[in-house]
C-alpha cells in the first residue's frame, strides 16, 4: 500500500478561478513511497480526486481505486488549518467519510503489513 508523508489536502489544481471552492475536488499532495505504479521510486506526487477519507484510519483512497496509507501530515498546512479555525475534519467536508460509510481495508482488498 503507498504511503503518503508531509501530507495536505489541496483543492483541484486545475480547477477555474470562477468555480466556487466548496465544488472544487479535493487531493492529497505529498511525499510518497511504495506506490504500484511506480515501484521503486519516491518522491512528491499530488494525487487524482479523493473519493473517501478517514484520518482516524489513516487511509485515503482516490477515484483511480488507490488507498494511501496516511503518515504524518505537513506541520505548514497544519498550523494554516489551526490559524483559519478549521481542522482536518472540517476542512474535508466534501470528501465522504470512510468510518460513516464503514469501509474497511478488507473492501478494497487492501492489508496493512503483516496484518
Amino acid at each position: 500500500m503507498p504511503r503518503i508523508e508531509n501530507w495536505s489536502v489541496v483543492m483541484d489544481p486545475d480547477a477555474t478561478p470562477y468555480q466556487a471552492p466548496e465544488l472544487r475536488s479535493r487531493h492529497l499532495h505529498g511525499e510518497c513511497s511504495d506506490h504500484p505504479v511506480y515501484p521503486g521510486k519516491h518522491g512528491l506526487i499530488t494525487t487524482s480526486r479523493l473519493v473517501a477519507f478517514d484520518a482516524g484510519k489513516g487511509l485515503a483512497r482516490t477515484l483511480t481505486g488507490t488507498v494511501y496509507e496516511l503518515g504524518t501530515p505537513d506541520e505548514k498546512w497544519i498550523a494554516w488549518l489551526e490559524a483559519s479555525g478549521l481542522t482536518i475534519a472540517n476542512y474535508n467536508k466534501g470528501v465522504p467519510n470512510e468510518a460513516a460509510r464503514q469501509w474497511s481495508l478488507e473492501d478494497s482488498g487492501e492489508t496493512r503489513g503483516g496484518e
